[in-house]
């Protein structure tokens, strides 16, 4: 089952900014310069944290993970025209 999480952060490299987003950009969403939204399995999400973890450096990083529930979901909106994958349409020919 896919759960619904907004990931944020704050990382005090350049370099580690880039690779951060690059992994972010593999399991979720960009709305914004530094936050995700992701849906993912609870293995999906336990991979992104192992690499995620390779990354920081605890003492000068920050990253959070909200998990947003469905009944929370039903009730958010947004303000864009952007759609994950998974709500794209597909036709096989």
């Amino acid at each position: 089952m896919e759960r619904c999480w907004i990931v944020c952060y704050d990382i005090a490299s350049p370099k580690r900014l880039r690779r951060i987003a690059l992994v972010m950009n593999l399991f979720g969403l960009r709305v914004q310069r530094s936050v995700f939204e992701c849906r993912l399995t609870d293995g999906q999400f336990r991979c992104m944290l192992v690499q995620i973890h390779k990354i920081l450096k605890k003492d000068e990083d920050d990253i959070r993970f909200y998990h947003i529930c469905t009944s929370c979901r039903r009730t958010s909106s947004k303000r864009s025209n952007t759609i994950f994958r998974s709500e794209e349409k597909y036709y096989i020919v």
